[in-house]
Order: structure tokens, then C-alpha cells, then sequence
């Protein structure tokens, strides 16, 4: 296992950063609103998080939330 992690850091990598708001990505936003009600450490779900079904259905079926802006 330790060689294809040395492989992997071989790479010649190139990271592009970009910038999602949160409406466009509502499941890791749920996710990461999940993570702060819970204990630190590792949290496996046997099935899906009632609080994701209808977002993840949402997502399949190319749903999007538009972002309110106030002026």
C-alpha cells in the first residue's frame, strides 16, 4: 500500500482551487453542518442521513437552489 502512496506524491500535480457557494454543493454543506454537531473523529453512516435523502435526490435529478442575493 505504502508504494502506491509514494507513486501518488510522485505525480506531477496540478491543484486548481475554485470557489462553490453553498447552494451549489447543499449535500457537503449538510455534511459539514453534521460534522459540527457531532464529536470529533470518524462517523460511518449505514444509510443515508434522513437530512440528505431529498437533497442527494434533488442532485440526481439536477435540481439546483438558487442563491439569494439582498441589495
Amino acid at each position: 500500500m505504502g508504494w502506491k502512496i509514494r507513486r501518488m506524491l510522485a505525480l506531477d500535480w496540478e491543484i486548481k482551487v475554485c470557489h462553490s457557494y453553498r447552494e451549489a454543493n447543499a449535500c457537503v454543506d449538510a455534511l459539514a453542518n453534521m460534522g459540527c454537531e457531532h464529536c470529533p473523529g470518524l462517523r460511518i453512516y449505514d444509510q443515508c442521513p434522513v437530512s440528505l435523502r431529498n437533497l442527494l435526490l434533488s442532485d440526481t435529478m439536477g435540481i439546483t437552489t438558487p442563491r439569494v442575493i439582498v441589495a
